[in-house]
C-alpha cells in the first residue's frame, strides 16, 4: 500500500466504516521518537479481539490498577533467578527443535517454520506453567491444537470480510 500510493513515512489511515482510523508510522526514526514516557491506554478493539481466546479482563487488554495488580503477579516469572532455573527446560526443547530442523533439512521437503517454532515455544511455556511436558514437538499436543483453533476462530471474528458479510452472518445466528 505504501509503494502503491507513494505514501511517506507517516500517514493517516481511515478505515471507516469497518474499523477505527489510525496514524501509521513506517520510519524507524519516527517510531523511536513517537514513544511516550507515559504509555497510552490499550485500544478497545484489543479486548474485542482477545475476549474469544482469553476471556474478559486479560492482561493484554486492560489498563490501570487492574493491569498493575496482574503485572505485579507476573513480573517474578521474568526475574534472572527464575529464568536461570528453567534454562535446562529451554535447552531440552531447543535440542528437540534442532533435531526436527535437521530432519527437515536432510529430507529436502518444504516445511512450516511457524509450526515448528510454535511447538518449540509451547513446549517451553507449557512445561514451565503446567509442570510437565506436553510433548508438542514429538507426539503433538491437543492443548496446542485447541489454542491454534481458538486463534483462528478469533481471526475470523475480526476479519471485516467475514464480520460484515450478511451471507456469512445468517448461518452464524
Amino acid at each position: 500500500m505504501v509503494r502503491l500510493y507513494n505514501l511517506k513515512e507517516i500517514f493517516y489511515l481511515d478505515l471507516w466504516p469497518i474499523g477505527p482510523s489510525m496514524v501509521v508510522i513506517i520510519d524507524p526514526k519516527l517510531m523511536d521518537n513517537s514513544t511516550l514516557p507515559k504509555p497510552l491506554p490499550i485500544h478497545p478493539l484489543t479486548a474485542v479481539f482477545m475476549k474469544p481466546m482469553l476471556g474478559e479482563g486479560t492482561m493484554a487488554a486492560i489498563n490501570g490498577a487492574l493491569w498493575r495488580k496482574i503485572a505485579a503477579a507476573v513480573i517474578p516469572a521474568f526475574s534472572m533467578s527464575h529464568v536461570l532455573g528453567i534454562t535446562s527446560i529451554m535447552i531440552d526443547e531447543c535440542l528437540l527443535f534442532q533435531e526436527r530442523l535437521d530432519k527437515s533439512a536432510v529430507g529436502g521437503d518444504v516445511f512450516s517454520m511457524d509450526g515448528l517454532v510454535a511447538k518449540l515455544v509451547f513446549g517451553i511455556v507449557s512445561t514451565v506453567t503446567l509442570g510437565e511436558s506436553q510433548h508438542a514437538q514429538t507426539v503433538g499436543s491437543q492443548i496446542l491444537k485447541d489454542s491454534r483453533n481458538l486463534v483462528n476462530l478469533a481471526r475470523g471474528e475480526t476479519d471485516p470480510l467475514i464480520a460484515y458479510n450478511p451471507m456469512v452472518q445468517i448461518p452464524r445466528r
